[in-house]
């Protein structure tokens, strides 16, 4: 179980995806989140609040973040 106390941007999570490179990540309603199994690291885009819904990778490796009505690729 993670928290904020553990690092999560916050306690609130949309989406959860396994990249192919065995990260975990978090679509919070603070932005996402990266876990490596030992450190969860918080990634900020334009917006200091940015609510992800959605979290997907294509072919090529690409995150795509769906978060405040716009598409990020990560």
């Amino acid at each position: 179980r993670y928290t904020m106390q553990e690092g999560l941007a916050d306690n609130t999570v949309h989406a959860i995806y396994k990249d192919r490179e065995g990260f975990m990540w978090f679509g919070t309603e603070n932005g996402p989140s990266r876990f490596d199994g030992k450190v969860m690291k918080n990634f900020t885009i334009e917006e200091a609040a940015l609510y992800i819904t959605s979290i997907t990778e294509d072919n090529s490796g690409v995150l795509w973040l769906l978060g405040g009505g716009r598409i990020y690729l990560f």
